[in-house]
């Protein structure tokens, strides 16, 4: 399931929560920066928004990784939801994400 996937370090594919909204849990935005093993909301080909992580950075764009072995290349940050501190703030996810030190 889900929790076992997210325990195996794993947040890549899984599921945005369904109450997540757009300009509340995540903002997109060409003016977005990414750092390295940021996690990230990626709109997949099949319409559903799920977690991935940056991987790559390579000027302005960046690879991520959607599932445990399938990585999105050269996604530009217009393309990327980057989470708000109140996505990071939430139950989902408050223990999948690394604490800022």
């Amino acid at each position: 399931g889900e929790a076992a996937s997210a325990r195996s370090g794993g947040l890549q594919g899984s599921e945005v929560p369904r109450a997540w909204r757009d300009g509340v849990h995540w903002t997109v935005s060409r003016g977005n920066d990414f750092m390295l093993g940021e996690p990230v909301i990626v709109q997949r080909t099949d319409g559903r928004r799920t977690f991935a992580i940056v991987t790559h950075i390579k000027g302005d764009k960046y690879d991520c990784q959607v599932e445990a072995n399938k990585t999105k290349l050269n996604c530009s940050a217009e393309h990327l939801g980057k989470l708000t501190p109140k996505a990071r703030d939430t139950d989902e996810v408050r223990d999948i994400f690394p604490k800022p030190p």
